[in-house]
């Protein structure tokens, strides 16, 4: 993760010097992650962020206007934010402040931190997973998916004209252990059939989904009305039971939610709906078991996962997880299903040739085939 400009920067840093970070966010705590296991010389005085406060690893972090006050705790600031690029420039300038400013490619790269990444790594079952995690996230920073490209031409058979694949989540599921499905984000019921298909045991899958009246697809139609172990759960998948803010997306309705992060194009509608944790619905309906969950709910993953901490920790189902409507996502879910569940197998599914449709797969190591279904 670290290349030729974020070494640069680093080696920039004056010797000995104290240093004011500008930007709290993740770029800033990679900043100050990498001096920390770099530049021991180099001693870490505090953060500067218009928009945040608190601290971020025991580092204060200070309001611009602060300045005054602060102004001889450090001699360099590093601008981790391209916030206000020229006021900034300007501002540092006036307070006669030395400072160096992040590239715009390092700038990407840093949003990964560093210490997040290389857990992710850890964790993850096979060399196979984490060369496959580390082009995803080499596309993500570059915008070059080649690797990507290859990758699913070669495991699946995708190409640019054709986007998905039917096993979409279920790779290195275990068909024969799932009775009972939790779904978030239905749809139009596409990966509903191929459950029904694919596992033998099925006895019952609650799906939910909010617009599947709007999306309904008359190719399949017929088929989630025959089948007598769905049923469409009417909740957005959340971490509590509240009342939400849903945006509908007319135009492109596979990216609506309550968190949606893709495709803006000006044709949301925004309704009120209901939402429930997995939780409180597992305790609603008295369900004595749950073998497989799976997500795609534009964003709201963490949130849902979160709302279910007791349910996966008694249960332990098979995990199907979207992880990739944002960075964040990509790093932090698998860290926080790692630190709730044990003995579990990770790996990492791609189904897209684009930075889309990347799944993290869960599995107890009790039902772990290493054959890939």
């Amino acid at each position: 993760m670290i290349n030729k400009d974020i070494r640069t920067l680093i080696a920039s840093v004056p010797k000995n010097a104290k240093v004011c970070i500008w930007g709290a966010a993740n770029a800033g705590i990679s900043i100050l992650e990498l001096l920390q296991n770099i530049r021991k010389d180099v001693e870490i005085s505090c953060f500067i962020d218009s928009g945040k406060t608190g601290e971020v690893y025991g580092y204060k972090i200070y309001k611009p206007e602060n300045i005054d006050n602060i102004r001889n705790q450090f001699d360099f600031v590093i601008v981790s934010t391209r916030s206000d690029c020229t006021i900034i420039d300007a501002f540092l300038y006036y307070y006669d402040l030395n400072f160096v400013r992040i590239s715009k490619n390092a700038l990407k790269r840093l949003q990964f931190l560093p210490s997040k990444y290389n857990k992710v790594l850890d964790i993850l079952e096979s060399k196979e997973d984490k060369l496959l995690f580390r082009n995803l996230i080499e596309a993500r920073i570059t915008d070059n998916t080649e690797k990507i490209q290859n990758y699913v031409l070669k495991k699946h058979n995708l190409t640019k004209d054709r986007k998905r694949t039917i096993k979409h989540y279920t790779s290195y599921i275990n068909y024969d252990a799932i009775e009972v499905i939790l779904e978030g984000g239905m749809f139009n019921g596409l990966n509903t059939i191929i459950f029904k298909k694919l596992f033998k045991n099925l006895k019952k899958i609650y799906a939910f989904e909010l617009i599947y009246d709007d999306v309904k697809n008359k190719t399949i139609a017929h088929i989630i009305d025959s089948m007598m172990e769905l049923e469409i759960v009417k909740y957005a998948m959340w971490d509590k039971q509240e009342q939400l803010e849903f945006i509908e997306n007319v135009n492109a309705p596979y990216s609506s939610g309550v968190t949606p992060t893709w495709n803006r194009n000006n044709s949301e509608r925004k309704i009120l709906v209901d939402a429930i944790s997995i939780d409180e619905f597992v305790e609603s309906r008295s369900l004595e078991k749950v073998d497989f969950i799976k997500m795609d709910i534009e964003g709201a993953e963490l949130k849902a996962l979160k709302g279910g901490s007791n349910s996966l920790v008694k249960f332990r189902p098979q995990l199907a997880i979207s992880i990739y409507h944002s960075n964040n996502d990509m790093l932090d879910i698998p860290l926080y299903l790692n630190d709730l569940l044990k003995d579990y197998v990770f790996k990492i599914g791609q189904y897209s040739p684009d930075n889309d449709e990347t799944i993290l797969y869960a599995i107890p190591k009790e039902l772990y085939n290493v054959r890939e279904n």
